[in-house]
């Protein structure tokens, strides 16, 4: 079985086919989302229209584009997003590693050639502690931790889905005990064959996004799911100075 093959750009471009925007249309709390007042009666400044991002592909997009302060928030927020979504596919990339070390199958029936396997033959960790204990995310702290334990339940739980149900439907692994009259033989080594051979009836659910995208959702305590994406996921920063301009006046994100 080979390991995995992660193409971390394709959840770049996913993200950004999201077309998320910052600041957001709508805030959390009491706090005002964009409007269009903030931007319309700021206090205009040489060179404020001149922002590009620096984040590529970028994970946010600025609520007017060129506006540097919206598009700092931008590159901010989104590089903090875009080391979790990478440290994260490292992690889970590191934990399959581990669990194939470990993995076998168990209780096969072999009738002449063919061996057959029924739903739990395939034995093996679960990913959750191999995926938070990895070396990309097992420094992760605060929201940072409590993001990347939902991902590692959600992650492993769908993988135990597919794993519980995996059977071996009578393959032909041992042609050599076709030549062999006695009712027992030595040891041997199967022909090796690719593990989608073996089938499971949840592989939908390590293919398909529903179910892993329910078990992160309700891993993740309920405080954590409604912060904003700068107090969720962003690692320990200096803060930028506060604004100086009055709310009313300043196109700037509001903040905290």
């Amino acid at each position: 079985m080979p390991g995995l093959s992660p193409i971390k750009i394709l959840g770049n471009v996913k993200f950004m086919s999201n077309n998320l925007k910052l600041p957001t249309q709508k805030a959390s709390g009491d706090a005002k989302g964009w409007g269009e007042k903030y931007f319309r009666d700021r206090d205009q400044e040489p060179g404020e229209m001149t922002g590009a991002p620096r984040v590529i592909p970028p994970w946010f997009l600025p609520q007017k584009p060129g506006y540097k302060h919206h598009q700092k928030s931008c590159d901010e927020i989104g590089k903090a997003f875009k080391d979790f979504h990478d440290a994260m596919i490292d992690a889970v990339q590191f934990a399959h590693q581990m669990w194939k070390l470990q993995a076998k199958f168990q209780n096969l029936k072999v009738m002449a050639i063919a061996a057959m396997g029924t739903p739990g033959c395939l034995d093996g960790p679960e990913l959750e502690s191999l995926i938070k204990q990895a070396p990309s995310c097992a420094a992760f702290t605060g929201n940072m931790a409590k993001h990347r334990d939902a991902v590692a339940t959600g992650v492993s739980k769908a993988f135990k889905n597919w794993q519980g149900q995996v059977t071996v439907p009578g393959l032909p692994w041992y042609p050599a005990f076709a030549a062999f009259p006695g009712p027992m033989a030595p040891p041997m080594p199967n022909i090796p064959m690719p593990l989608i051979c073996c089938v499971s009836a949840k592989m939908t659910d390590i293919i398909l996004p529903d179910t892993m995208t329910k078990e992160m959702d309700d891993a993740l305590d309920g405080a954590s799911r409604t912060r904003t994406p700068r107090s969720s996921i962003t690692r320990s920063t200096t803060p930028s100075p506060p604004c100086s301009r009055s709310p009313s006046s300043c196109g700037c994100p509001p903040s905290k």
